[in-house]
């Protein structure tokens, strides 16, 4: 048990926290932020659902052809189509028996 005077303070101390906006709203401000971050968790659950049946990329029975045209892709880069040397200016004639060599 507690005494009298111990309780009347305890007691004013309570109410001049509960005074306090922080203290005040602090249940409300919480259940609000868990809301709304519940809520921002289902839209981008949502989202990344929505993403996953729609993105060709993602499928996985398109991965390994995707991959496969990335490489070949890669090889056509190194490929010199032209022979140019960029320290030469040519002429048309002199361009065309570059390009037959």
């Amino acid at each position: 048990f507690m005494n009298l005077s111990q309780w009347i303070q305890e007691s004013t101390f309570f109410n001049v926290l509960t005074s306090i906006r922080f203290f005040k709203h602090y249940l409300v401000a919480k259940m609000f932020r868990l809301w709304r971050s519940n809520v921002r968790y289902k839209l981008y659950c949502m989202q990344r659902n929505k993403l996953v049946r729609r993105l060709f990329f993602a499928k996985q029975s398109f991965c390994s052809t995707l991959v496969e045209i990335g490489g070949i892709c890669e090889e056509m880069r190194s490929i010199n189509l032209l022979n140019i040397d960029p320290a030469q200016t040519y002429r048309i004639g002199d361009f065309l028996e570059a390009q037959q060599e």
